[in-house]
């Protein structure tokens, strides 16, 4: 438990290990944290990621770098009105990130291939909650 952690950047991680770092650093790190960047993180459930991300409101940079998502479970939530896709938006509740001035989003599959789609809703879902990154557009 690092106080005042500023950079935090993640490699290769499972998901069940990003959901525990992020509550980790939900409960730590909420009013310090101005940077964090995922390489290689498997996120299946992105409604959940979101989640986390209305407590960490000092982020001034956000990647997320070849993501991994399975392909599977992104068409079956898309299909079955599951996850980031449910019509209440649970995860968008309370989701304001007032410092955030870059994000960058780039989702592939199990098999390397960009999942443009994924990353492209992804995206706008944190830029409707970015009045930096909003007005810069």
């Amino acid at each position: 438990s690092q106080h005042n952690l500023v950079h935090f950047e993640l490699f290769d991680i499972p998901e069940t290990g990003i959901n525990e770092i992020l509550n980790s650093l939900k409960e730590s790190q909420h009013n310090s944290l101005k940077t964090l960047i995922l390489n290689n993180a498997r996120i299946n459930y992105n409604g959940t990621i979101l989640s986390y991300m209305k407590y960490l409101q000092n982020l001034q940079e956000l990647r997320f770098n070849k993501c991994i998502c399975n392909r599977n479970v992104f068409f079956n939530n898309k299909n079955n009105k599951n996850d980031i896709f449910d019509e209440e938006n649970n995860y968008e509740e309370g989701l304001w990130l007032p410092n955030l001035k870059y994000l960058q989003v780039d989702y592939i599959d199990g098999k390397g291939e960009k999942l443009n789609e994924l990353s492209l809703i992804i995206s706008s879902i944190l830029i409707r909650c970015s009045p930096l990154i909003n007005s810069n557009v």
